[in-house]
């Protein structure tokens, strides 16, 4: 591939539903984008009072629609990529990169309480290590291929509470049903502009300043008081019913830049997403099956790249391009992949695994022994060691 450049408790609990919060808005563009890529709610975008709004409704009545249709997910997944800089004393750690490929299944059943990834690696077209890690009820367990014979399981305390549906169930629709409540008609604004010479329509949810607090203050509210959501939240969690909501209090008082979505549209076609929160910005624009996106901070331009997106019946692949502007380097990355819903996940073999506390000297030198035979693992080791040192002294 050649590449071109186109606290405390308190505060481990309050950066959790930082990020529950950010992932909810992250899923709600990559939904949006999907519903304008498929073509719905298109012919709403002109007549509606907010292309936002319109778009926010069509992935809540998804979400709500379908939440109780599936009881497993599974996947395949393959990646390929290359990594190109400018800076010499990087080019060998990045040509590793060149040479490793990663592909293999995931699976998630919720009524069995499975959960499954298995995964094949190759470099330099040579077998390095296959191998499975797999989670059933509340234990964890490893399989490792070329280096033990059997599982080697661990704990994973509250795991349980990961595969009860009701629990993301409940989170999701209270979270849809308290934005929703928490949205005033005076956050949305529509007009005509112009963008890149072309006449737009501009749709835009404002949650910054007063807005956010206001916005921000009537969801915490509504949350803490929503007994469904705290159960669930704290059984994922695994907080107390008081440390979430004293977390979720915070949220009031935090100096937070807010967020703001900004939808350019023309007739019924997408041209432009803006994602803005706190300090930074996500700008996404379409051409066909293309989409090229921007990262800012504070007005800096990080990163950038495309994504380009081809669907047939067996699988999606992904061309992706990256460039990191501070660091001078990019990747370009082959991805495929094909997820069924409802999909069986098949139950592993593990009546003979040892717990990995019982791992003796002779089991500890026997996984070293063959780590050391493995030209692949060795070569890795190298490369990982030496780009290690290298930071250190520079």
């Amino acid at each position: 591939m050649n590449y071109s450049k186109e606290s405390n408790y308190a505060g481990t609990t309050k950066s959790r539903f930082n990020k529950l919060l950010k992932g909810l808005l992250i899923f709600l563009i990559v939904l949006l984008i999907g519903l304008i890529g498929c073509g719905i709610a298109y012919y709403k975008l002109i007549y509606s009072k907010n292309g936002i709004q319109t778009l926010l409704g069509y992935a809540f009545n998804y979400l709500e629609d379908n939440i109780d249709d599936y009881n497993s997910i599974t996947s395949t997944f393959s990646i390929e990529m290359e990594i190109q800089s400018n800076d010499n004393s990087k080019k060998e750690w990045f040509n590793m990169f060149k040479e490793l490929d990663l592909s293999g299944n995931f699976g998630i059943d919720c009524q069995e309480k499975i959960m499954s990834l298995d995964f094949e690696t190759d470099f330099d077209n040579k077998d390095l290590i296959d191998g499975n890690v797999y989670v059933e009820n509340d234990k964890g367990y490893i399989y490792l291929n070329e280096l033990y014979s059997k599982y080697i399981e661990v704990d994973l305390s509250n795991n349980n509470q990961v595969f009860v549906q009701d629990n993301y169930k409940n989170i999701i629709l209270s979270l849809v049903s308290v934005f929703n409540k928490s949205l005033k008609e005076e956050y949305l604004t529509k007009e005509k502009v112009e963008l890149d010479s072309k006449k737009v329509m501009k749709s835009t949810l404002n949650l910054t300043g007063n807005n956010y607090q206001q916005f921000m203050t009537a969801m915490v509210n509504l949350l803490v008081n929503d007994e469904k959501f705290m159960e669930s939240y704290c059984n994922i969690t695994g907080m107390t019913v008081e440390d979430a909501k004293n977390s979720l209090n915070k949220k009031i008082d935090d100096k937070h830049g807010g967020y703001k979505f900004t939808l350019y549209t023309k007739g019924i076609s997408f041209v432009q997403l803006d994602a803005v929160i706190d300090s930074n910005k996500l700008v996404i624009k379409q051409k066909d099956n293309k989409y090229s996106y921007e990262f800012y901070d504070n007005e800096e331009r990080v990163f950038e790249g495309n994504v380009t997106v081809n669907k047939d019946r067996d699988k999606n692949t992904y061309l992706v391009s990256y460039y990191d502007n501070r660091e001078d380097y990019g990747i370009e990355a082959i991805a495929s992949g094909k997820v069924n819903l409802n999909g069986k996940v098949e139950k592993k073999e593990i009546n003979n695994s040892i717990y990995y506390d019982e791992l003796n000297y002779i089991d500890i030198l026997g996984i070293y022994s063959k780590i050391m035979s493995n030209e692949g693992l060795v070569k890795i080791l190298e490369l990982v060691s030496s780009n290690w040192m290298n930071s250190f002294i520079n």
